[in-house]
């Protein structure tokens, strides 16, 4: 009898480690973004646009397309980006020197991403939904950097 108890208890354990598990692979994978070691954004271009007001942009996603397809922020300027996906799973991701530690992944409907960062140097900079044949179909823009 005592063997059936203990025997239980290291399956309930077991099981109880596998949940924890696997909520923390969950929470790891729904992180908006990571740093990467190798890159880090350049310096800004002009110091006193850290000063000035933030750029809030509400971006949503649908099945192929992205509204808005742009938007505009002075380099070095505070971008507050409220990213909504309206349907279906997407995985944003921005390219150029600077931008591409952001990313956004969204498993379901409704799933909202708040990503704060300071505009890079002067230049056009492309974000795109990488979820195969998503970019084809439109789900593509760009962040303008005066």
């Amino acid at each position: 009898m005592k063997k059936q108890v203990k025997n239980l208890l290291i399956f309930v354990s077991i099981l109880f480690m596998c949940f924890l598990t696997i909520l923390g692979i969950r929470y790891i994978s729904s992180l908006p973004y990571a740093l990467s070691q190798k890159e880090k954004p350049p310096p800004v271009e002009e110091e006193s646009n850290l000063t000035s007001e933030p750029v809030k942009i509400e971006m949503k996603i649908f099945p192929g397309k992205i509204e808005p397809k742009e938007f505009r922020a002075k380099s070095g300027q505070k971008i507050i980006l409220s990213i909504v996906s309206m349907e279906g799973k997407h995985s944003i991701v921005f390219e150029g020197l600077g931008l591409s530690w952001l990313r956004a992944d969204f498993d379901e409907p409704g799933e909202t991403f708040e990503i704060n960062f300071f505009a890079p140097a002067k230049g056009e900079y492309r974000f795109f939904c990488k979820e195969p044949g998503h970019q084809e179909n439109g789900e593509e823009g760009f962040v303008i950097v005066e």
